[in-house]
């Protein structure tokens, strides 16, 4: 994901966050999620007929393993892809421990990870909030996992803010997390050889640089739009009254999500699975006149607005908003 759109002016929002300590089971690795193994090979530098071979290997005990447990599988999706990975990782090994990874270089890259999107409609009247539910001071949680290229380990994180936060009329606020991560410079060699170099993500080179933050987007900048999410029909009501829509969400399992940045000249993806820990509640509130469009991101958790057409409450066209 490119996140040059993640900018603007940064609100105030207590919150803090910590690196966690290994959990039972292990970390979230990449080789549990394939498109994030495949992508992180080919940025390390592996030549494309190893990436065929070793995904294809990848898959097969990915399949062997599920119908093996095909009466057991009752464990949390979060579970279970910690659990495969370990078994894709012991599979694998060989194929890499005869390849030795030598670093040339290393730097640490400062990125922002969005952890939440919020948007209200550009219609007057309308706005947006997003809170957790439960106690009064039950506070907005996320796990964020940074994913370490091929078989290499993973760097984890908690990250939390104050219990709710709310946008209004155009506003697109971000709740984002800013961390640093070594980027290798790589070089990978057999029996001494040289047979690829490209850039490898050290996650467990993980640091926190800050406190999670607000970000309000400037007017008319938005993130990448996925697939429409929900379409709200007022374009009929033509008294132009305000109606409240509730929807609930908790992510079970962190959503990947790639990261754009540059480094030693390059695009390099930072691999990320982003958790929301906490059940929480949006709360959106439409100006009768039009229909709304809402849609997910591209990437990550969130939502934003596409298409919102009508007359308004008045009868006259207002449409492009």
């Amino acid at each position: 994901m490119d996140v040059s759109w993640i900018s603007g002016e940064v609100l105030p929002v207590p919150g803090e966050a910590t690196i966690l300590a290994e959990e039972h089971g292990g970390h979230l690795s990449a080789v549990a999620i394939r498109d994030v193994f495949e992508n992180g090979l080919r940025e390390m530098g592996v030549p494309q007929k190893d990436i065929g071979h070793i995904v294809l290997q990848r898959d097969q005990v990915e399949k062997e393993v599920q119908n093996l447990l095909s009466n057991q599988m009752n464990m949390a999706p979060d579970a279970w892809r910690r659990f495969i990975g370990r078994i894709l990782q012991s599979r694998l090994h060989d194929w890499f421990s005869q390849r030795k990874v030598r670093v040339d270089d290393s730097v640490d890259v400062d990125v922002h990870v969005p952890l939440f999107v919020l948007s209200a409609p550009q219609v007057p009247g309308c706005a947006a909030s997003f809170k957790a539910e439960g106690k009064a001071t039950q506070r907005l949680a996320w796990k964020v996992s940074v994913l370490g290229a091929g078989l290499e380990g993973s760097g984890v994180l908690e990250a939390s803010v104050s219990s709710s936060f709310s946008a209004t009329c155009g506003e697109t606020k971000v709740v984002f997390l800013p961390i640093s991560v070594p980027v290798e410079k790589v070089t990978i060699t057999e029996r001494g050889h040289p047979i690829g170099e490209g850039h490898r993500v050290n996650a467990k080179g993980l640091k926190v640089t800050g406190s999670p933050g607000l970000l309000l987007l400037p007017a008319g900048t938005t993130p990448p739009v996925g697939d429409v999410a929900q379409r709200y029909t007022l374009a009929g009501d033509t008294s132009g009254a305000l109606a409240t829509y509730e929807h609930m969400l908790f992510s079970m399992f962190g959503r990947s999500l790639n990261v754009g940045v540059q480094a030693f000249g390059s695009d390099v993806g930072i691999h990320t699975a982003v958790e929301m820990s906490t059940l929480v509640t949006l709360t959106y509130e439409l100006r009768g006149g039009f229909d709304y469009e809402l849609h997910f991101l591209e990437e990550g958790e969130g939502r934003v607005w596409g298409a919102i057409t009508g007359t308004g409450p008045t009868g006259r066209a207002s449409l492009g908003f």
